[in-house]
């Protein structure tokens, strides 16, 4: 009877548990269900490139025509777009569920050591709710910056799964298969995903070797086999699926490449270029913190390219194209003083390469960027090119002499950023781009973004001509003569009051010109009846001055730009329910991340205490510490390698850039609190308090 009534208690309670997830599942997929999509299709080299490399993945156009876009960044982001829209998901909602699943994957990996229902619903709606996954730049871009969220969470979760499960290896097969798949993504979603390498290589080579100290090697050398090949299973898989995607590149565009910043030709001419030492006078200019340089990353200086034009007669010959770009990109800069920051001089470069016709196809842009590379290469070596050291980062400029404190007060403020999820948030941007490119993004995602009505310049004033001049037209146009609008004057008694001239009776006008023209492009050209021209008045110097010319008075009373949303009303309270959930982590994480700290050190002490003492609950502390330190560390390394990229390359002052570290905050909070309470158990069993304990838990 006790034995009934116990087993009826905990099927009521796992059907209460199975309530609880199920009502904070549909909660979540409620948060962001009506949200706008963020529609930036005319960004060519982030959102467009997705865009369009989806668009073609479904027409069976792999990624497009080759051209300077084609390879600038992983396949997968459009690939996993793509497959959704085919199976009939939309973005949201693809992105929506496979994180819900990743979370509880996450915590089913880990169910051996989240023992009890308690902390395993703690750890899951901890991760569940993690503003990053519902923000604007992580979640509402058509872009690949949060899939890094499911990612990690996959990918750690499976990689602890086959140690937890090391000793059986059907339970561990599925979770390294899982593991293979998720690295493989990753690797092919992010250029920054080196960071994760040293979390894979210690968690496969702790697999390894714990195996061999579990099992004897005379009676348990086929376990240690198998278990072996499962642990290779991920290291397999990532090199076969980046072969095939290699393989797909070679059909399509001619050569077996990923993309063409980790690998090929170009990455290496790329990596050259940041080892070319400029001048000093230009270092010191663009690092004096009193000029506003200084405010600005400038990776590749344009003297530092004039320098490889000099050893390169590859890249001299395209000269003239290099000056041509780099001046269309300066136009975009902040100060236009000829420098480009960033990465834009090596798109400026891709771009000139282009214009000169080393694009025609992968083959001909692999030949060419390698004679670039052999020609600087040998400079490089032979000291015709002045050489600086470079960075422990492959693709990203080195850091400036005297930097590296720098790095480690941008490590402390992303830190502190990343806990607080500052400036992290879910709103309504208008969509950007031809209407033909937004609609096609609509399309593909199923969602909808926020849309302008079109824009309207409406210009209202009074211009009269001297009665001595009989008028014939008068029209609106800009500096361009590309408008040709006539206006239409009507009756304007107070401007005859003022003026007493008969042609002041009908000198009032109120047009609308669709499109954009700002004030300074704006003017009136006035022609007599034999369409000669009397006068061409600018609208910016008659706005609200009236202004006696020779033969023209007039004055503009109103220029109005209306180009008012269609649909941001019906957005507003879905964004604020969304926004109300992240307030609540923006208030409330910082504090938890703080006290996750502390109780990380103290299972620090409880680990070593019971090692020391020899307790029977260290295997306990050992793989709680092992976990729980596995994460805290990946942590430190990447937000170590951002703050480098921080201060030598570009600014991750943005979740956009370093949104991997607040799904890495989120994992360390939820298991410091979950496996502190583990060891406490443990610990009050081998005190001789176990009875209550542990009665409590059954």
């Amino acid at each position: 009877m006790k034995f009934d009534s116990l087993a009826q208690k905990n099927k009521g309670r796992e059907l209460l548990s199975g309530i609880v997830i199920m009502a904070l599942i549909c909660f979540r997929l409620l948060l962001t269900n009506r949200i706008p999509l963020s529609i930036d299709a005319d960004f060519s080299h982030d959102d467009g490139w997705v865009i369009s490399a989806a668009v073609n993945i479904l027409e069976g156009n792999w990624l497009g025509d080759y051209n300077q876009f084609t390879l600038i960044k992983g396949a997968f982001s459009p690939m996993f777009i793509a497959a959704a829209s085919y199976l009939g998901f939309s973005f949201f909602g693809a992105c929506t569920i496979i994180y819900i699943i990743s979370c509880l994957l996450f915590v089913i990996g880990l169910r051996p050591v989240l023992k009890f229902r308690l902390q395993q619903l703690t750890v899951f709606t901890l991760l569940l709710f993690n503003p990053v996954s519902m923000a604007h730049d992580t979640f509402q871009k058509i872009y690949r910056n949060g899939f890094s969220q499911w990612q990690i969470l996959l990918l750690f979760s499976s990689l602890i799964a086959i140690y937890l499960r090391r000793s059986n290896l059907w339970m561990a097969t599925p979770w390294a298969l899982l593991a293979g798949f998720t690295l493989w993504s990753f690797i092919n979603t992010r250029e920054d995903w080196a960071w994760i390498l040293p979390f894979v290589v210690t968690a496969l080579s702790v697999i390894f070797i714990s195996t061999f100290l579990r099992n004897n090697w005379k009676t348990g050398r086929h376990i240690i086999y198998k278990i072996c090949a499962v642990t290779l299973l991920p290291v397999i898989i990532t090199i076969a699926g980046n072969k095939v995607l290699q393989e797909m590149n070679r059909f399509y565009y001619g050569e077996p490449i990923l993309n063409d910043r980790v690998s090929g030709n170009f990455s290496k001419v790329v990596q050259d270029l940041y080892q070319i030492e400029p001048d000093p006078k230009y270092t010191k200019l663009y690092t004096d913190e009193t000029q506003p340089y200084a405010q600005w990353n400038y990776n590749i200086y344009r003297d530092a390219i004039n320098k490889a034009c000099e050893a390169s007669n590859a890249l001299n010959g395209i000269k003239p194209q290099i000056d041509q770009t780099i001046q269309s990109w300066d136009s975009w800069e902040e100060l236009s003083d000829g420098e480009l920051v960033f990465d834009h001089m090596i798109f400026a470069l891709r771009d000139a390469a282009a214009l000169a016709g080393h694009y025609q196809s992968l083959t001909v842009s692999e030949t060419y960027w390698g004679q670039v590379h052999t020609e600087l290469e040998s400079a490089l070596k032979n000291a015709s090119l002045p050489q600086k050291h470079v960075g422990f980062i492959n693709n990203v400029a080195p850091l400036k002499e005297g930097e590296w404190p720098k790095v480690w007060r941008a490590l402390f403020e992303m830190i502190n950023r990343t806990a607080k999820f500052t400036d992290v948030n879910a709103y309504a941007s208008y969509a950007r781009g031809s209407a033909e490119q937004i609609q096609q993004a609509v399309n593909l995602t199923g969602n909808i973004g926020m849309y302008r009505r079109q824009p309207t310049t409406s210009v209202c004033g009074w211009l009269a001509v001297d009665d001595s001049v009989p008028v014939s037209v008068a029209i609106l146009h800009n500096t361009e003569w590309t408008i040709q609008q006539q206006i239409n004057f009507y009756s304007s008694a107070d401007i005859f009051d003022y003026l007493h001239t008969e042609n002041s009776r009908q000198s009032r006008f109120s047009e609308d010109i669709n499109g954009y023209i700002a004030n300074e492009d704006l003017y009136i050209a006035v022609y007599d009846a034999e369409r000669n021209m009397l006068a061409d008045v600018s609208v910016q110097q008659g706005f609200q001055a009236i202004q006696h010319l020779d033969n023209v008075t007039y004055c503009i009373d109103l220029i109005n730009m209306d180009d008012s949303d269609l649909n941001r009303k019906s957005f507003e309270r879905y964004i604020n329910r969304t926004n109300t959930v992240i307030k609540i982590y923006q208030v409330l994480n910082f504090s938890l991340f703080m006290i996750s700290l502390m109780i990380y050190i103290s299972i620090l002490g409880h680990t070593v205490f019971a090692w020391v003492k020899k307790k029977d609950y260290f295997p306990l502390a050992f793989d709680n510490t092992l976990i729980v330190t596995s994460i805290f560390l990946s942590m430190l390394v990447f937000t170590l390698a951002m703050a480098y990229v921080h201060v030598a390359a570009f600014p991750i002052d943005t979740y956009l850039r370093s949104s991997s570290g607040y799904i890495l905050i989120l994992m360390f909070e939820g298991l410091t609190v979950g496996l502190g309470r583990n060891l406490y158990v443990g610990f009050c069993t081998v005190k001789g308090r176990d009875a209550k304990v542990q009665n409590k838990e059954k």
